[in-house]
């Protein structure tokens, strides 16, 4: 690690008197708890934006392309599994076709948000 990580867990185990493996446990915790918390504010943050428009990630998209891929390529792979289903199913019954039109519809609706 950096000098700093360091002088920062050294100074954790004094203060948890010298038991240097509770205070990297409890500096592994923390970020951990942070990165979740900064992972849920992102998380609403997007989910608010998308409420008022469908549309309202294109503007950052546009500045962001590699995020736009991303999400066409995550889209792709949750409409996956309907396709694959539709592709095995057996037409009999119409499933094979209930099948094609909710991925049609599930791909439809990850190209628009």
């Amino acid at each position: 690690g950096s000098p700093g990580a360091s002088v920062i867990l050294a100074a954790a185990g004094l203060a948890l008197g010298g038991r240097r493996d509770l205070a990297l446990a409890a500096l592994g915790v923390g970020s951990c708890a942070l990165f979740a918390m900064h992972f849920r504010a992102s998380r609403l943050a997007l989910l608010e934006r998308r409420s008022k428009d469908a549309t309202s990630e294109w503007g950052r998209f546009a500045d962001k392309p590699g995020a736009r891929t991303r999400a066409l390529l995550s889209g792709l792979v949750r409409t996956a599994p309907l396709v694959l289903r539709a592709k095995f199913a057996r037409e009999e019954n119409g499933k094979a076709s209930e099948l094609r039109r909710a991925a049609g519809e599930r791909l439809a609706e990850e190209l628009i948000r």
